[in-house]
């Protein structure tokens, strides 16, 4: 006997039905478009800090991460800090609403550049900064001192356009 016209299809046809709704939905959907491409850079400051550290120049690596961050900050947020503030009052008066969370991870590599700024050797179980570099400049105002786009015109990779996928292209 076959089920009553208001009554759900069968247990058995349903999973079949399913699988076909959404294979034709599949081949229904246009192809994704790529409208902007961005090359992944790593930071030259964490760069060159990783460069200084693998050679074993763990004081010179962490006085140029602490240095060229000072210096990003000033580029990043049009801010200067005065030559007679100490390390300290740069965290304090320095710092403005826009660059949170960086002071808590400047303050952390302050503590680190601490030693090595005055004649202390760095200590022999250390880590390296990179990882606060990298959350320092991970703010948007941090790496877009860096971040290069790909320009107009450039050759794009193999089966890749930007702009709308024509429909008779669309799977």
């Amino acid at each position: 006997m076959s089920a009553p016209a208001g009554s759900p299809p069968e247990p058995s046809r349903r999973p079949r039905r399913e699988r076909l709704r959404r294979f034709l939905h599949w081949l229904a959907a246009p192809t994704p478009v790529v409208l902007e491409t961005m090359r992944g850079v790593e930071v030259p400051p964490i760069t060159e800090t990783k460069r200084r550290w693998a050679l074993g120049d763990r004081a010179g690596a962490i006085s140029y991460a602490y240095t060229t961050v000072l210096y990003d900050l000033e580029r990043a947020f049009h801010v200067r800090f005065r030559p007679d503030w100490t390390n300290e009052e740069i965290l304090i008066l320095g710092v403005t609403p826009e660059m949170v969370p960086i002071p808590e991870f400047l303050e952390k590599l302050l503590r680190m550049y601490e030693p090595v700024r005055y004649g202390g050797a760095v200590p022999t179980d250390a880590v390296s900064p990179e990882g606060l570099l990298s959350s320092i400049y991970a703010h948007h105002a941090m790496w877009t001192l860096y971040v290069e786009a790909i320009p107009q015109g450039a050759k794009m990779p193999a089966g890749v356009r930007p702009g709308p996928v024509p429909t008779s292209e669309a799977r």
